[in-house]
C-alpha cells in the first residue's frame, strides 16, 4: 500500500480491510462479512518513518468489526508504508471435545493412509495432526465429524510438488459445536455437494477428492484446527472410530476400514 489511500478495500472471502485516513493518520480496520463463525485476523505493518500503534490482531464474531492499526507520523506528514495479513476460520479459544468421535470420510472398505501425523512431506508443525488419505479422484468425501458449512473453495484446477501450488488446493471448512475447524483438502473442482451456512451431519457427502494444490497423487487430506491468534494454527489429534477401534494419529501405510 502507499501514503495517500482513503477508504481503500480489500476483500478476501468473508475478510475485508479497510483503510481509513482521518487527519494524518491512517487506521487499518477489518470487518468479518461472513455469517457463519469468528474470523481471527493479524495484521503487519511495515512503516520505517512512522509510529504503529493498536493490537495488530483481533477475533471478529460474524458481522464484527475492530481496528487492528493505527499508522501516523511525527510532525504530521506521510511516508511510504505497506501491510500484510494472515486470517483463519474460528477463534483461538476453541479446543475439541475430549469424547468426540470422528467416523471415517470416505464410503469405501477401507483407505490406506498416504501421510499421518508429523509426516516427513507436509505435515509438520502447524499441520503435524493432519492425516491423508490416499483416495481415487471422484470419490465422495464425507463428513467426519457434524458442523457446520463455513468456508468453500472449488475453482482451482491445478496439482503437483511446485511449492507455489502450497495453499492452492479445493477445500471445504466445517465449524463444529466445540469451535474447532475441520478442513478437508485437495477436493476436485466445482464438486462441492454443500454451500457456506449449510449444517451438515456426519457421514454427509461434502464433495468429491482430487489432486489439487500442493499434492503428490490423488488424496484426501484432513486436519482439525483451532486459530492462533497471530493468524496461524494449531491442529488437533482425531479419534478415528474404526472397524479395529478407535485409532489417534495413525501412521502411513496403516489402512482405516469402516
Amino acid at each position: 500500500m502507499s501514503p495517500g489511500v482513503d477508504a481503500a478495500e480489500r476483500c478476501d472471502g468473508p475478510l475485508c480491510l479497510s483503510v481509513e485516513t482521518n487527519a494524518g493518520a491512517i487506521t487499518i480496520a477489518a470487518v468479518n462479512r461472513g455469517g457463519h463463525a469468528p474470523l481471527t485476523v493479524a495484521v503487519t505493518v511495515t512503516a520505517p518513518d512512522a509510529e504503529v500503534a493498536g493490537p495488530g490482531r483481533g477475533v471478529l464474531p460474524p458481522g464484527g468489526r475492530a481496528d487492528l492499526a493505527r499508522i501516523s507520523w511525527p510532525g504530521g506528514g506521510a511516508g511510504d508504508w505497506r501491510y500484510d495479513y494472515r486470517w483463519l476460520h474460528g477463534a483461538p479459544s476453541a479446543r475439541p471435545d475430549p469424547v468426540a468421535l470422528y467416523v471415517l470420510p470416505f464410503d469405501l472398505p477401507g483407505a490406506q493412509v498416504a501421510q499421518g501425523c508429523d509426516g516427513w512431506m507436509s505435515h509438520r508443525g502447524a499441520a503435524g495432526q493432519a492425516v491423508d488419505f490416499a483416495l481415487p479422484e471422484g470419490t465422495p468425501v464425507l463428513a467426519a465429524r457434524a458442523g457446520r458449512v463455513v468456508g468453500l473453495r472449488m475453482d482451482r484446477s491445478a496439482g503437483g510438488l511446485d511449492r507455489a501450488q502450497m495453499g492452492q488446493d479445493n477445500r471445504v471448512l466445517i465449524l463444529h459445536d466445540d469451535g474447532t475447524v475441520a478442513l478437508y483438502g485437495h477436493l476436485a473442482q466445482d464438486s462441492a455437494r454443500v454451500r457456506v451456512g449449510q449444517p451438515v451431519a456426519a457421514g454427509e457427502v461434502l464433495a468429491l477428492s482430487g489432486d489439487t494444490g500442493y499434492s503428490a497423487a490423488p488424496h484426501l487430506h484432513v486436519e482439525v484446527y483451532s486459530p492462533l491468534p497471530d493468524g496461524g494454527r494449531r491442529t488437533w489429534p482425531m479419534a478415528w472410530d474404526t472397524a479395529a477401534g478407535t485409532v489417534t494419529c495413525p501412521r502411513r501405510g496403516t489402512t482405516l476400514r469402516r
